[in-house]
């Protein structure tokens, strides 16, 4: 009984403290890349940044200065929040790329084939197009891509 008694006596001070914090800061740690959906009125706005710090009322998120000049930090009411994500990393294209570099050298590479009756084209001189077009198109793929988001809290419902 006096374990039990202790468990629960040394589980309130972490029960406030979630309280305290909210429900977005048990899911989201400071410094993380964070995109939030602001209820604004008619329309909803997204806002990316660095969230900083949250509590039971508001969150606070660090944008870059667009002059060079210090972070800038907002916050914004929790009742005003209609989603909260964060920045999973980004996905690339280098594979996509390849294939579609590949394909396309290969279409230009045909025409070659038919015209020279296989007589001056050395079998390794037909792989220089679709693997030099497929290298581009995986430099290509590489740069290209896009930010994977969670979710990791909604809102309440609006009416």
């Amino acid at each position: 009984m006096r374990v039990f008694s202790t468990l629960i006596l040394l589980s309130l001070p972490a029960a406030s403290v979630a309280a305290e914090q909210g429900p977005i800061a048990s899911s989201v740690h400071a410094g993380e890349r964070v995109r939030i959906t602001v209820h604004g009125g008619a329309n909803a706005t997204q806002v990316v940044g660095v969230y900083r710090a949250g509590g039971a009322e508001s969150l606070e998120v660090g944008q870059p200065d667009p002059h060079g000049g210090p972070e800038m930090r907002r916050a914004f009411p929790v009742d005003s929040l209609v989603s909260v994500e964060v920045s999973r990393g980004r996905t690339h294209n280098t594979l996509a790329g390849f294939l579609v570099g590949f394909l396309a050298g290969a279409a230009v590479s045909l025409p070659t084939l038919s015209n020279n009756n296989n007589s001056e084209i050395p079998p390794v001189g037909i792989w220089i197009y679709p693997v030099a077009f497929g290298l581009a198109g995986g430099l290509v793929g590489s740069g290209l891509g896009s930010e994977r988001w969670e979710k990791v809290w909604d809102g309440p419902a609006r009416p």
